[in-house]
């Protein structure tokens, strides 16, 4: 999938879902939650429950995304 798919899927995705909450959350806070879910997926994996795992770090991925920074 070449870079410019990969936009315009986020563009359609996760746009629409960053302006619909930046009224109600900052993005210090996408961070920070975004950090706790790094932690979160670590500590799964150190546990061996590699799906809660994959689904934070996934949860991640997306936090970051949403932080603007």
């Amino acid at each position: 999938m070449t870079t410019s798919k990969l936009r315009e899927i986020e563009r359609k995705l996760v746009t629409p879902l960053a302006l619909r909450i930046a009224p109600y959350v900052s993005g210090n806070l996408l961070s920070f939650c975004s950090l706790l879910a790094a932690l979160g997926a670590g500590t799964a994996f150190w546990r061996k429950m590699p799906l809660l795992g994959a689904a934070l770090i996934v949860l991640n991925g997306l936090l970051d995304l949403l932080d603007g920074g």
